[in-house]
């Protein structure tokens, strides 16, 4: 397998003039052809490289044509783009930037503005800047234009572009810190380029597709599959800076005509309620992930849009794409889909770590070339993410008959109570059904476990609005039985959600324990 930044450069170098970005992060849509994109790119690689003896790179951008210019302007660089989370604390953005061994940050001004107490480093380039400079600077955009218009044999050569480098690291993302602080994931040429020809080789979406990418480039989803597999397909994107811009963004996917929209059920809930059937019709394929999808929730948008729903399932730790649902293998849904090619799954007892049946629910356990190979500067946590060369998820699920996985829940959002693992998104969709709230109120609702003296744990449940929970606790006990009902109900202003779509369980753990 080639190096990622030699496919990249192949790819936009070819049909060079054809528009790669389309960017709404102004007031009005800019398009940046692929030669434009390698030429601002280019100048400023040159820059990043004079800056920094680190091999990474920092790169605080949202999803922006800007973002994407950094990003390839660092591997032109010869260095490693850490995509940073600009949502965090300002403690766990200096633990990231501690642990990236990161003296160089990218980004924009308007960054600078939202966030101004973000523990930016001095060594900080305002691209949008750099990059309004180099406009002006005639004589280095035309050595640059020259330089992309030569053959790529000789320009890949004066770019030091070799084809092999599949395990030297490509990139650095940090886990979402859903549970604990998060973990600095490695990942390699390989495991990046794995799964962009893993995906594309099980979903084929027509020639004249075009991506949505409003996801942030620090999640892994946003990363590799708004961005890489785009840039690397020649498959042309429109970037919003942010998923929660509805507006700007279901007003973009009519006037481009936007083919795949990709988002975690969260941020697609905002685009269905605003949202219509003659708005949405140029959608084909809305892919989504980081949540489990709800059957009536996938029905309404395969209604209104008229689409076909693509379920899949990830971890930054892979790169991210594990499984996906297909118009060419196959939907099922209630599934993740099936796994994409060269990887393999096993589930193993959660406490004696005893290899199952296929078909029977444990953790999740995978290898594959896309699978990480470590946690940056954490060789402890490292050691512990694998047992026999399998990759433990931490995910609970099953693989049934026919080759769908199915997801059935964080390990972590799972209670031990009188000897079974009772898992808590259950708990929820029964409730929400109970309830008979709309699918778009599912997100007013959680269940977590307390610790207990006697019985191991407890639940709680706890929501943003009042209800009658003796009534409920009554249809659950009936519906699930007693081990699945809350014991206590906690109400809560807002039920606390991380910049990638899923619930923060840290924070909401800190909540019940303030009780």
């Amino acid at each position: 397998m080639n190096n990622l930044v030699f496919e990249l450069y192949n790819s936009l170098r070819t049909n060079s003039s054809n528009v790669c970005v389309t960017d709404y992060s102004l007031d009005k849509p800019i398009h940046i052809t692929k030669k434009q994109i390698l030429i601002m790119a280019t100048a400023l690689s040159k820059d990043i490289a004079k800056s920094t003896n680190s091999d990474r790179v920092g790169v605080v951008i949202p999803s922006c044509a800007v973002g994407v210019i950094a990003n390839v302007a660092v591997l032109l660089a010869g260095k490693i783009p850490v995509n940073l989370n600009f949502s965090v604390t300002n403690d766990v953005a200096r633990h990231c930037l501690a642990k990236s061994g990161i003296n160089l940050v990218l980004t924009v001004s308007a960054m600078r503005t939202k966030f101004p107490e973000y523990p930016f480093p001095d060594n900080t380039f305002d691209c949008d800047t750099q990059l309004k400079a180099y406009k002006s600077d005639k004589c280095k955009l035309i050595k640059n234009y020259i330089l992309h218009s030569i053959p790529k044999t000789i320009s890949k050569r004066i770019l030091n572009i070799l084809p092999n480098a599949t395990s030297k690291e490509f990139a650095v993302l940090f886990t979402s810190g859903s549970s604990g602080s998060p973990k600095g994931v490695s990942l390699s040429h390989e495991n990046i380029l794995s799964n962009v020809h893993g995906i594309c080789e099980i979903q084929k979406f027509p020639k004249n597709s075009k991506l949505l990418a409003n996801l942030p480039l620090f999640h892994s989803f946003g990363f590799t599959v708004t961005m890489w597999l785009p840039l690397i397909k020649g498959i042309p994107i429109v970037t919003i800076p942010s998923p929660l811009e509805i507006n700007k963004t279901i007003a973009a996917i009519q006037a481009e005509q936007v083919s795949i929209l990709l988002g975690t059920p969260t941020f697609l809930r905002g685009y269905l309620k605003k949202g219509s059937s003659n708005k949405f019709k140029s959608i084909k394929y809305v892919v989504a992930g980081a949540e489990k999808s709800n059957i009536d929730f996938i029905k309404q948008w395969e209604t209104l849009a008229n689409c076909n729903y693509l379920e899949g399932y990830g971890l930054t730790e892979t790169s991210p794409v594990i499984s996906l649902n297909t118009t060419t293998n196959g939907i099922k849904h209630g599934s993740v889909g099936k796994l994409l090619p060269s990887i393999k799954v096993k589930t193993i007892h959660p406490e004696t770590h005893q290899d199952l049946g296929r078909s029977q629910s444990g953790v999740l356990c995978f290898q594959g070339n896309n699978i990480f190979t470590e946690y940056i500067m954490d060789k402890q946590t490292t050691q512990s993410a694998f047992k026999d060369g399998w990759f433990v998820s931490g995910d609970v699920g099953r693989l049934d008959e026919q080759g769908f996985l199915f997801i059935e829940g964080r390990l972590s959002r799972f209670s031990k109570i009188g000897g079974e693992m009772i898992p808590h998104e259950t708990i929820e969709e029964c409730a929400v059904k109970i309830l008979e709230w709309e699918s778009n109120e599912a997100t007013n609702l959680v269940v977590v476990g307390k610790p207990h003296a006697t019985k191991g744990e407890e639940l709680i449940l706890i929501t943003t609005q009042s209800i009658d929970f003796d009534n409920l606790r009554s249809k659950l006990s009936k519906q699930l039985g007693n081990l699945f009902v809350p014991k206590k109900h906690q109400i809560v202003n807002e039920i606390p959600v991380l910049a990638t779509g899923k619930l923060d369980l840290h924070t909401i753990k800190s909540l019940v324990k303030q009780k």
